[in-house]
């Protein structure tokens, strides 16, 4: 595993980052790769809160994927626990919550994965 991300709750809503830079420009859902002798957990929770200034509770794993076939990503599911101020960064200009019909339409990436991915992790809240 190299990179650690999550869908995170927020009621009925998904907590999601804007992303802007050189490689990409899209809303996702936030994540990261791991650093040196992180578990892809401590990664996770780390990432979330650099790009969404937010703490969770991780409440599963829901599978590893392939990305761009050079690494491998670990997928979690979480809740909020604790909102902090969030002012843009390098790591993403913007965090809000999204009903699940609302961020797909924004997300760049493949679409009908992440509605698979979102539906499980619905089924573990």
């Amino acid at each position: 595993i190299t990179s650690a991300s999550a869908i995170i709750f927020r009621e009925n809503k998904i907590l999601v980052v804007h992303i802007d830079n050189k490689k990409r420009k899209t809303w996702d859902i936030p994540g990261g790769h791991l650093e040196n002798n992180e578990s892809s957990k401590e990664a996770l929770k780390r990432e979330v809160c650099e790009e969404a200034r937010v703490n969770i509770k991780l409440l599963g794993y829901l599978e590893s994927d392939a990305y761009r076939k050079k690494s491998y990503i670990a997928i979690f599911t979480a809740n909020t626990k604790k909102l902090y101020f969030f002012k843009s960064s390098h790591e993403s200009t913007d965090r809000n919550f999204f009903l699940t019909t609302e961020f797909i339409k924004k997300y760049n990436g493949n679409k009908s994965l992440m509605k698979f991915l979102i539906q499980i992790a619905k089924d573990k809240v």
